[in-house]
């Protein structure tokens, strides 16, 4: 065993881990380059962990202030604000600053669910504009233009001067249309009502047709009542001023009892 041993060294070498007297220096020499190199690859994965630990810690720490943020309760329908983040690929530090932002007022989430529309309508039916749109300041809830956009009975369509046949016949298959049953509802009897109420003297802009009303029709061709530019707008109120049209004071309405 021991000409075995003598006989592997002289074919292999002596062995690493041989005590270094027994090394020359060539082996030496490869020794401590081995080594160093060890040492610079340990030092390196040292620090790639170091630095994923410190990443993970931060991201820890992110979290726990969003979950804080959104405990407080500082901002309503922090779930639309969460689908508005992820819609944009936001991570959990744009989230905060989305978040600190409605809490300043200088972000309100959009993108209302369909519970979110009928509330809103249930509020505007039963309490009024004024109740809505309450609710849409203080809740964040949709306002009333979103209301009544996405209300489930058509509403009735107002007239600027003369009413037309098509407004007319839109306006008679609304009401009907609002029957239980709708247009094939067996009705027995009808009173059909015309009367005139008294309004606000104030001039009312429509969104949905750019159209000014709150002026008499007796004098409501003599300007645009059709909201196109600023120019509309200035002879409107200039017909105003002078007295060329003026508020309208009572509005005709027709009902239909059954």
């Amino acid at each position: 065993m021991l000409y075995q041993g003598i006989s592997d060294q002289i074919d292999t070498g002596i062995h690493e881990n041989s005590q270094l007297s027994y090394h020359p220096i060539g082996n030496l020499i490869e020794i401590n380059r081995r080594k160093s190199e060890q040492l610079s690859t340990m030092r390196l994965v040292k620090l790639n962990d170091s630095r994923k630990l410190l990443g993970m810690a931060t991201m820890l720490d992110d979290h726990k202030q969003w979950i804080l943020a959104v405990a407080s309760g500082r901002v309503d329908r922090v779930g639309v604000l969460v689908q508005a983040g992820l819609v944009n690929k936001s991570g959990v530090r744009g989230l905060i600053r989305q978040y600190q932002r409605a809490v300043d007022k200088l972000y309100k989430p959009k993108g209302y669910t369909e519970d979110d529309i009928m509330h809103s309508i249930v509020m505007l039916r039963l309490g009024g504009a004024r109740v809505a749109e309450f609710a849409h300041l203080a809740f964040s809830s949709p306002s009333v233009t979103t209301a009544r956009r996405n209300a489930i009975i058509m509403p009735l369509l107002i007239s600027h001067a003369k009413p037309t046949i098509l407004k007319v016949e839109s306006n008679i298959s609304a009401f009907l249309d609002a029957l239980p049953g709708g247009e094939t509802a067996r009705i027995i009897h009808q009173v059909l009502m015309l009367d005139e109420i008294a309004v606000e003297k104030q001039p009312r802009w429509d969104d949905k047709t750019d159209m000014f009303f709150g002026v008499c029709r007796e004098h409501a061709n003599h300007v645009p009542l059709e909201f196109s530019s600023k120019r509309e707008l200035d002879l409107f109120c200039d017909a105003l001023d002078s007295g060329e049209i003026h508020f309208a004071s009572e509005v005709s309405y027709q009902s239909v009892l059954h």
